[in-house]
């Protein structure tokens, strides 16, 4: 049984509800895809800056997996194309994220979850209190920080979740060795099979 967990703005250990959801798995793959650029948006790139961050932040990642005997593959491509293809070619029994927000990353997700050949489990996470905690509906949410702040000041929000102790190992057989060489990328966040 394998599992592929699918970071996205999630690219750490600690308070990582999504991943910890995996750790129980039999042979986990740790999967980021690459942003495109998108040409309505950036005609040229990703800014150097952010580039420079987010490769820092995977290699950070990579480091800490690697202490847990774990690694970190790099799709090269959009996560609706290559998610797919990836748990179709491993045989995974389940893929998970955590939940983003943002209009891209819900449109992503919902494209991605339509075409996986199996069901997309989408963990909480990547706030601060969760939608229940909060003393008013979503929709009645105060349009202005002061009272919005006002209404949370005696909700505590819960402890950050423990960094797993261990996580189970990448697959290691053929079906794992057949994912394509195109989706290697990047000597510091590459999976070495």
């Amino acid at each position: 049984m394998t599992d592929i967990y699918w970071f996205q703005h999630d690219l750490r250990l600690h308070d990582n509800p999504g991943l910890l959801a995996h750790a129980k798995a039999k042979r986990l793959l740790l999967v980021y895809c690459w942003p495109e650029s998108r040409p309505w948006c950036n005609i040229t790139r990703m800014g150097e800056q952010r580039r420079r961050f987010l490769l820092e932040s995977l290699a950070a990642l990579r480091e800490d997996l690697a202490a847990l005997g774990q690694d970190l593959l790099v799709l090269a491509g959009r996560p609706q194309t290559e998610l797919p293809r990836l748990a179709r070619a491993v045989g995974a029994n389940r893929v998970g994220t955590s939940r983003s927000p943002g209009f891209y990353e819900r449109k992503a997700r919902e494209q991605v979850a339509v075409i996986l050949p199996i069901p997309l489990q989408v963990h909480s996470g990547n706030t601060l209190f969760s939608a229940d905690q909060l003393p008013f509906e979503l929709a009645q949410m105060p349009p202005q920080f002061t009272p919005f702040k006002n209404a949370l000041d005696n909700i505590r929000s819960p402890r950050p979740l423990p960094a797993p102790s261990s996580l189970p190992p990448p697959r290691t057989d053929r079906r794992c060795q057949s994912v394509p060489r195109r989706w290697r990328t990047g000597q510091s966040a590459s999976l070495h099979l």
